[in-house]
This record gives structure tokens, sequence and C-alpha cells, in this order.
């Protein structure tokens, strides 16, 4: 676990800290920031790093570019959606980051 403060393993996700404002970028804009599950699992873990940080005193979640958040990329269900079984695509395509941990 990276020490409080410590947000240079994040990839997905731009974090930047200045005077205890916390801000928080979903970077992938030109999907219109749709979560993939690299940052679905970035979002899950960050809580728990602001939680220990105590320099955090307000947080900002926001989107680079033109958007917020388009939604989930499907892009990443793979096979499974060009076969039609779109439910266990994105199911799958979900719960891959957290299998991996």
């Amino acid at each position: 676990m990276p020490p409080a403060g410590d947000y240079s393993g994040y990839e997905a996700l731009l974090v930047d800290i200045q005077d205890g404002i916390l801000t928080v970028t979903l970077s992938n804009p030109r999907k219109k920031n749709a979560l993939t599950a690299r940052a679905s699992e970035e979002l899950t873990t960050i809580w728990r790093d602001v939680w220990r940080d105590p320099q955090v005193r307000v947080i900002v979640l926001t989107g680079a570019g033109d958007s917020f958040c388009a939604g989930y990329d499907l892009s990443e269900a793979g096979e499974e959606l060009e076969r039609g079984d779109q439910s266990r695509a994105l199911v799958r395509s979900m719960t891959a980051s957290r299998a991996s941990t």
C-alpha cells in the first residue's frame, strides 16, 4: 500500500492535490470519459487512499475534455459482445479488474 498522499500509481485517473483540494479527473476524453475496467478499479481504490490522506479536505470528481462520463466502455467486453451476449460481456468486463486483486 502506497504512503498517504501518493497518487502516482493511478493510470486511468488524473489526480492532483492543491491546498487540500483533491481533483480526480476521468481521463478518457476520446470516448467521453467512458469507464474502462481499469478506471472502474481505480475509482474503487482511490477512496481508500483519500481516506488515509490527512491533506484532503475536499474532493472534486470531474472528466477530461467536454464530458463528465458517458457510462461504461463496452468495447472492452470483447468476443461475448460480438456473439450477442451483452449481459455476460458487461459483467465480465466490469469484474475483470477486481478478480486480479
